[in-house]
């Protein structure tokens, strides 16, 4: 982790099914990076359309409660005071739309209500333009799986004892075309066949 700047963006970038937010849920829940960042905060929204409302989701996600204040300098200091000399990880979940401008303002809003270094903004998008509006470092692409590793994860979602029958064994490369590469196809595929 980068813990010499005050402040920085990694975006998580692929096609659909791929396990972005798999990927950024671990992360979040990880207990070394809850022992490392004592403020973590998750929002899953499509797009950002102004400053303000995204700094009061991250207050009421804060402070776990309704922010009633309309006035953007009260929240600004109300998060200022939450974040106050602490470690923050900020992840916002399947982002399809920021505008430069209003990521810079957001980015610069944050860094001058926390100084303190190591904090990080976790995203993940489907959009590779997103990805490099807002990227601090470069972003990390998801790719497709190998077929071995769809079938692996279709196994196990299906044949909790491990036991594959042989009719099904048959069948491994259409199923794993079926799968096309992707973790969260095979995930279903093989929970679809367990509940049968």
């Amino acid at each position: 982790m980068r813990d010499d700047i005050v402040l920085c963006t990694i975006p998580i970038v692929g096609m659909g099914g791929l396990g972005k937010t798999t990927v950024a849920k671990r992360i979040f829940s990880d207990e070394q990076i809850k022992k490392h960042f004592e403020k973590r905060v998750w929002l899953c929204l499509p797009e950002m359309s102004e400053t303000k409302s995204f700094l009061q989701l991250i207050l009421e996600s804060l402070t776990k409660r309704k922010v009633e204040v309309q006035s953007r300098d009260i929240i600004v200091k109300m998060l200022q005071d939450e974040l106050a000399g602490r470690k923050c990880l900020l992840v916002l979940d399947d982002l399809w739309r920021v505008n430069s401008t209003l990521w810079v303002e957001f980015v610069d809003t944050l860094r001058g209500m926390n100084k303190s270094r190591g904090n990080f903004i976790l995203m993940t998008t489907r959009i590779e333009q997103v990805a490099s509006t807002v990227a601090t470092v470069g972003p990390h692409r998801l790719e497709k799986l190998a077929k071995d590793h769809c079938w692996s994860i279709f196994k196990q979602r299906a044949f909790v004892d491990g036991e594959v029958p042989e009719e099904i064994v048959i069948m491994e490369n259409r199923i794993v075309e079926m799968c096309q590469g992707l973790p969260m196809a095979a995930n279903v595929l093989g929970g679809l066949l367990r509940n049968n």
